[in-house]
């Protein structure tokens, strides 16, 4: 209900500002990988002729872009709106949710942190970064299966986070089992 209610009020703000300024959608390429894959994206959604989700997905890529800008220059209350306001857009986004998850990290905020990373393995359950900073608060709550799951699962997908394989075994070993916390 709510989606639907988003999607009336963007369809109203979109044909009010397009209808009185005679606009277009204007899509530019971008540097970075992510910029070009949503580029790419926009520029296949207008050549089909959905110009509707072509301008939702411009408006959510500014809202992320500017969101990984003002997280690059570590002003993380602007980027966490930013990021927050491309999930209303795109609600199954798991990059923003994984860039709120650094950003509630940065603040120490664990179980917000958390939460966000939870959400990005539900999208993706196998985005590795995330499991492994799950991995990291799981060993800090000395949650010893719990953590010791996750590293049976980041150890089978993972990609680009491998190398902190080492790390995170090292510290798993430092955790105790008698000592740690039996969610069973």
């Amino acid at each position: 209900m709510l989606k639907n209610f988003l999607i009336l009020l963007l369809s109203a703000y979109l044909f009010f500002s397009c209808s009185k300024k005679n606009t277009e959608i204007i899509i530019e390429p971008s540097t970075d990988e992510i910029g070009q894959s949503l580029y790419d994206e926009g520029v296949e959604a207008l050549n089909s002729g959905d110009a509707f989700y072509a301008a939702v997905l411009s408006k959510e890529s500014n809202y992320f872009i500017e969101g990984i800008k003002h997280f690059n220059k570590q002003e993380f209350d602007k980027s966490k709106i930013l990021f927050e306001r491309d999930l209303v857009f795109n609600p199954k986004s798991e990059k923003s949710y994984l860039y709120l998850a650094k950003i509630f990290k940065k603040k120490e905020n664990i179980e917000e942190e958390e939460i966000n990373l939870k959400n990005v393995l539900l999208i993706n359950p196998k985005n590795d970064e995330a499991i492994y900073m799950l991995v990291l608060i799981k060993i800090g709550q000395s949650d010893y299966s719990e953590a010791k799951s996750l590293i049976n699962t980041f150890t089978l997908v993972c990609k680009s986070f491998c190398s902190k394989k080492k790390e995170i075994e090292l510290k798993f070993k430092k955790l105790n089992p008698e000592n740690a916390k039996n969610n069973n």
